[in-house]
């Protein structure tokens, strides 16, 4: 006869006990290293790394997985929608056709960086230096430019310009060339929009006496 099942079972083995260990331990890796995978970080201006990149307002972990961020990195494409990336060392970065729809770029260093078919809708770009950007023929709606530096950045055939908050810098280097203020009609003005121009223009005692000192000069050559 076959001895009875019933009672207690034995006790499993030391063996057994430590093969379900490993592959308790195994599952519980797989499923940390996805969340580890999202803990990007990028440069801080003070030239520390600032990570995980966040959820601008909540504090949530951002779902950008992709390289570090900083400057001349290539973020073609990227997916950065409401990141929170204040101080963030950004120049001469690819961000062409990056989704930055929301995110938070308040006082980043963008200078020289390409914003090519990126979408920047309701962008905060306050404070930032975006001297020398590649804006051209980029949608500026609701975008916050306050007191941010487009000295020499490329704003030609920009449009919805008139929608844009706050008022930013801009000299002679700025190129407003077929930008609109609306969606591609009426040109853009920056003086009428009240933007900032940083152009040096010397006061009038000033340009007397460089004017009176170009004169002295002429007669004398003519001596």
């Amino acid at each position: 006869m076959l001895p009875s099942r019933t009672g207690s079972n034995p006790a499993l083995p030391l063996s057994a006990i430590r093969r379900w260990a490993f592959v308790a331990l195994v599952a519980l890796v797989a499923m940390v290293l996805p969340s580890t995978a999202l803990a990007a970080s990028y440069l801080h201006l003070d030239g520390t790394l600032d990570g995980p990149i966040l959820f601008e307002g909540s504090g949530l972990t951002h779902p950008y997985s992709g390289i570090g961020l900083g400057p001349d990195t290539t973020l073609t494409g990227a997916y950065l929608r409401d990141a929170f990336l204040e101080l963030a060392n950004l120049q001469r970065a690819d961000l062409s056709g990056a989704d930055l729809r929301n995110v938070w770029l308040q006082s980043a260093d963008l200078s020289d960086a390409d914003f090519t078919s990126a979408n920047i809708r309701h962008a905060i770009f306050e404070s930032a230096n975006l001297q020398g950007a590649n804006f051209a023929d980029q949608d500026f709606f609701n975008v916050n430019l306050h007191f941010a530096d487009l000295r020499g950045a490329d704003l030609s055939n920009a449009y919805l310009l008139g929608l844009v908050g706050g008022t930013p810098y801009y000299d002679s280097t700025t190129n407003f060339t077929g930008a609109w203020i609306n969606d591609k009609y009426g040109a853009f003005d920056p003086v009428a929009a009240g933007w900032i121009s940083l152009n040096i223009i010397p006061e009038p005692g000033t340009a007397l006496l460089l004017g009176l000192g170009l004169a002295a000069l002429s007669r004398r050559h003519r001596e």
